[in-house]
């Protein structure tokens, strides 16, 4: 369940990058480089973009020199990106070289990410989108976690049911043995079979009488 969980959200991001990037590309042909990578109309169109109901995703878009042209933390825009595998991909983009759309799996700052990037054919701009694995990966650990705690439950039930099926064996020749010893400290040294023949003799004369 976890891998399909994974690449299911992998699978949203490479198409939020692919349809995103594709928003940009339009935006290129209609305005022209310059105006459609502006910081405001980047805003436009990419505010708010991520996979629904993840916090840890967001998108951003970084220059062929990898110079942040957009992020949702302001403090960032104008700084260089800070991602080793998207500075990887700005230095093959200065060297020339064609890099293709990507899906990658990276840590930063101790956390597992997943990101999908998009490239546009000009190589005017990389556009990434990301998730933290541990927000992906929430649902299926408290799956787990309450799995865990119907498995305790159903052990403690079956440890009372065994309990209880202990104390009737351990309990009953302990019964016995108090009632052999009140018959003792009774001078009654008949066996249990005399007294039953006993009681069923009794009960024959109550019949009769």
């Amino acid at each position: 369940y976890e891998k399909e969980v994974i690449s299911l959200s992998q699978n949203y991001l490479s198409d939020l990058s692919l349809s995103y990037g594709k928003v940009m590309d339009n935006e290129i042909k209609n305005l022209g480089t310059e105006k459609a990578l502006s910081l405001d109309n980047l805003q436009d169109n990419l505010e708010g973009v991520s996979l629904e109901g993840m916090d840890s995703s967001y998108v951003y878009m970084v220059s062929p020199d990898g110079t942040m042209l957009y992020h949702p933390t302001p403090e960032k825009i104008g700084q260089p990106v800070e991602n080793e595998v998207i500075k990887g991909v700005t230095k093959d983009l200065q060297a020339g070289k064609k890099v293709e759309n990507k899906l990658v799996t990276y840590v930063f700052k101790g956390e597992n990410k997943y990101a999908a990037y998009y490239v546009n054919s000009e190589q005017d701009f990389v556009l990434i989108v990301t998730v933290g694995e541990d927000e992906v990966l929430a649902p299926v650990n408290k799956l787990k976690k309450w799995s865990m705690i119907d498995i305790v439950i159903i052990f403690i039930v079956f440890s009372l049911i065994d309990l209880k099926f202990i104390g009737a064996v351990v309990t009953k020749p302990i019964i016995k043995l108090q009632q052999k010893t009140a018959k003792l400290a009774a001078m009654d040294f008949t066996t249990d079979e005399e007294h039953k023949k006993l009681d069923e003799r009794k009960d024959e004369i109550g019949l009769i009488s």
